[in-house]
This record gives C-alpha cells, structure tokens and sequence, in this order.
C-alpha cells in the first residue's frame, strides 16, 4: 500500500502472515483495476470486484494494526482514498448513462464504511461507538 509497502516478518504468527498476504493481494487486485480504468477499460461487473478488494483491505488493516494506530491510520487514509475513487468513477459513469443509478449508493456504502474505520482509528474507538 503506497509507500507503507506490507512485509512479513520472521515473527508474524501464521495468521498474521495470511493477513498481509490477503491484504496484498487485496491491494494488488485495485491496483490492477485503477491501471485498467486508466487505460479506458471497464466492465460493470468489475466495480464489484474493486469495491471488495477495497473491502478486504480495510478488514485486514484493521485485524493487523488495531492496537497501533500510527500504523492504521495512514493505510486507512489510502483506503478513503481509494473509496472516494470508487466513487467518482461511478459517479461519472452514472452521469453518463453507462451504470445504473444504484451502483452509486454501492460506492457511498463503501467509502462511509472507510470514513467510519478511519474516524474510529483517530477517535481511540474501534472496540466500541
């Protein structure tokens, strides 16, 4: 993720390896879809996948870093980022009559679940409301 890149240790226990490596490959998979976007190509089906993966990423940062939030907080910023990308790419594609309206509440749902996460991290509150 950016520069904060994912490496397992030699004393990650075996879950917290299967963490990074579902966040990489999380990460690998919107990475490949924005090269994608880039590039002129998308299908419908496709914003789905996106969405999860950036999903799969906020689940994973915040099952490894809950407890260090010097270390969750940046990556959660990434994932609003990220999010919001969602969200403008939908958004044009609403406007432009190539998506179905609904998939724009889709996009709201997935980047309010990151702003949540985020505000939570900086707010000493991801155990609770």
């Amino acid at each position: 993720m950016g520069d904060n890149a994912i490496s397992i240790e030699p004393t990650d226990g075996a879950y917290r390896q299967i963490l990074k490596a579902r966040l990489h490959q999380a990460t690998q998979e919107a990475r490949k879809f924005k090269i994608r976007i880039e590039m002129g190509g998308n299908v419908t089906a496709e914003f789905l996948s996106f969405s999860h993966a950036v999903e799969e990423m906020r689940s994973a940062v915040i099952d490894l870093w809950a407890d260090d939030p010097e270390k969750l907080i940046p990556r959660l910023e990434e994932i609003v980022i990220l999010a919001k990308e969602l969200e403008r790419i939908i958004d044009n594609r609403v406007s432009a009559g190539s998506e179905w309206p609904h998939q724009l509440h889709m996009a709201y749902r997935y980047r309010l679940a990151a702003e949540a996460a985020l505000w939570k991290a900086k707010n000493g509150k991801l155990g609770g409301r």
